[in-house]
């Protein structure tokens, strides 16, 4: 049938994608996971197997796109910071007494 042809080439793109996203080609990868997942969603349904898995690669590919590696000035900051003193849990008498006024 013309839906199992469709499906069948939409498995096809998804595999691509997992070739081209392997191969480093984000872009590439992407529009044939789209692609690929609006296919199977319209062909076999959204609870499909398959379906699931290309709706899956476009998460994948979508997190990875998205990561920012951090340059090694950045990295060096990040580890030198260290968060600022804490303060005494007890404040001391003249913290206390400061502010009251005479009642």
């Amino acid at each position: 049938t013309a839906e199992a042809a469709e499906a069948d080439a939409a498995l096809a793109r998804n595999n691509l994608g997992v070739a081209l996203h392997g191969l480093g080609d984000a872009a590439g990868a992407m529009r044939c996971f789209r692609e690929s997942h609006g296919a199977l969603h319209v062909a076999l349904g959204a609870r499909h197997p398959r379906t699931t898995t290309a709706r899956l690669n476009v998460g994948i590919a979508l997190q990875k796109s998205l990561s920012i590696p951090l340059t090694p000035r950045a990295t060096w900051q990040a580890r030198e910071w260290r968060p600022p003193s804490a303060r005494p849990a007890v404040p001391d008498a003249k913290t206390k007494s400061k502010g009251q006024g005479a009642r």
